[in-house]
């Protein structure tokens, strides 16, 4: 396929993650083990955008009547076809330009947990994310010696569960509302001789109508900062006064700009020079930059901005980015010319920080491109970053199992899962009372409800509901992609769905 015809093919979805998030979906090597009707509804998701390869590990087994009940991607022709023949070519035909493998287990020789312990860290190496339905621990362990991103989706009748394991999310391409960073109480030199060269008094209607809103706050900054020994807005009484301090500038009633510097006079004062979570990113560059074997392109980008913020009075990177404002188109180009000129100038500072950076740790060192260190120093103030446990059972189950009657669903899927481990089979309602007592192995205290849900859980005997599994692979295909792409804030890193009252909750399991 030409480029041309693939931006056509893929055009809605590149206004989302851009070209550098496509080119990471179509490199993308995604494993399935024993796929179900939620998993399969997943991997819909990934195939229609795009992916670049796909596994699915399952037993060699023939579709029969339940097979064809429970997913929609096997037809009444199908009966008593290959299973994982079958499904992975059906779904392979929504998008050709998607390559798979099938590994068939053959239930004689062994289990697909055997299978998967057998494997070695170079057959596991090649993916970019494993999905499946049940948590293996040793397969846990071992992808996330590997830094390679798993994930735990399941439907059981009208219950569905989600969960991520992932060493470390290093996300800088966010997605915030807006970029937008004006610098209204910190100008620079270019910017201040610009706004000194208009006086707003001495202008007439028609001029003084379309001066940049930007500029109208900058200069009520000034004249409070002269009235108010060099203060600032501080209280609500201050801040309407600055309010009313600009209004009094208006020679017409219907000045528009003059109405923009009102309505966005808040954003002046909530402004900081480094927010928290970049704060944070930063108390973490010890042990991520300075260990080889956590090393990665983000700190070492995260250790070069550090020591931009250092030699530039604690300033980020300036992003460039300008909001639409009422102008003349003539105003409004200088403005953007200024700011533009002064991020070019913080992103050629930065790369020489980089550079140096990279010299020193020699072999050591990443790749890293100049789009990537554009995006990187555009999106500094919005980093994201959060450190994960591997660990099957939660230590702060019993806190969350405190705090949200919504946990119980999540503790009830652990507790099914511990049982058909230790009993190979789905619980049955004669088993209730057996599953109650596995409870105690993750909270300490009882709750009516739990009995109400595993009851609910049980009565389904294991089915997926089509509904419910096609909301779970959405919305599980949605944090894979931005697992892969590395952009949009992830799930961090568990969440369920309760399909009788409609809602979902989410928790980070530690």
């Amino acid at each position: 396929m030409t480029q041309v015809n693939k931006e056509e093919k893929y055009d809605r979805q590149l206004r989302l993650w851009a070209n550098s998030g496509q080119s990471s979906l179509e490199s993308a090597k995604i494993l399935i083990i024993q796929p179900t009707s939620t998993t399969s509804e997943l991997l819909k998701n990934l195939i229609l955008p795009g992916i670049g390869h796909f596994t699915i590990i399952d037993y060699d087994s023939k579709i029969n009547d339940v097979d064809l009940s429970n997913n929609f991607y096997l037809g009444d022709d199908d009966l008593g076809k290959s299973k994982i023949d079958v499904l992975a070519s059906n779904l392979q035909e929504l998008n050709h330009d998607v390559s798979y493998s099938i590994q068939k287990i053959d239930p004689s020789q062994g289990s697909i947990e055997d299978f998967i312990n057998a494997q070695n860290d170079l057959y596991w190496s090649q993916f970019d994310l494993v999905i499946s339905n049940y948590q293996l621990e040793s397969l846990i362990t071992k992808l996330n010696d590997l830094k390679i991103p798993i994930m735990i989706i399941n439907s059981i009748g009208f219950y569905g569960f989600l969960r991520i394991f992932k060493s470390t999310f290093e996300i800088y391409e966010t997605h915030p509302q807006s970029l937008i960073d004006l610098r209204i109480l910190s100008t620079w030199d270019e910017l201040q001789n610009y706004s000194d060269s208009i006086d707003l008094h001495s202008l007439d209607i028609e001029q003084h109508s379309q001066i940049p809103y930007l500029i109208i706050q900058l200069k009520a900054v000034e004249n409070w900062r002269l009235n108010h020994d060099n203060q600032l807005p501080t209280t609500s009484q201050e801040k309407k006064q600055f309010k009313e301090l600009i209004r009094s500038w208006k020679k017409d009633h219907y000045q528009l700009n003059f109405d923009e510097a009102i309505d966005n006079s808040h954003k002046i004062f909530n402004n900081v020079k480094i927010p928290s979570n970049v704060k944070d990113i930063f108390s973490h560059i010890d042990e991520y930059y300075n260990d080889f074997n956590k090393r990665s392109v983000f700190w070492i980008l995260v250790k070069a901005l550090k020591e931009f913020v250092d030699l530039n009075d604690g300033f980020l990177p300036l992003s460039g980015e300008l909001p639409d404002m009422d102008s003349t188109t003539e105003n409004y180009i200088k403005l953007q010319n200024i700011y533009l000129k002064k991020a070019q100038e913080d992103l050629a500072k930065l790369k020489d920080i980089l550079i140096k950076l990279r010299l020193k740790l020699g072999k050591e060192s990443l790749p890293i491109s100049d789009e990537i260190l554009k995006n990187f120093a555009k999106n500094s103030k919005f980093l994201y970053f959060s450190q994960n446990s591997n660990k099957l059972i939660p230590l702060n189950f019993n806190k969350i199992f405190d705090e949200s009657h919504n946990s119980l669903i999540l503790l009830s899927f652990f507790i099914i899962e511990r049982f058909q481990k230790d009993t190979k089979k789905f619980p049955t309602l004669q088993n209730i009372d057996e599953l109650i007592k596995i409870s105690h192995d993750f909270v300490t205290s009882d709750d009516d409800s739990l009995h109400l849900i595993l009851h609910e859980l049980v009565r389904s005997e294991g089915q997926e509901l089509n509904n419910i599994a096609s909301l779970m692979g959405g919305i599980g295909s949605q944090e894979a992609i931005k697992i892969i792409t590395k952009q949009y804030i992830p799930l961090d890193n568990t969440l369920i769905y309760d399909g009788i009252n409609s809602v979902t909750e989410r928790w980070k399991l530690d």
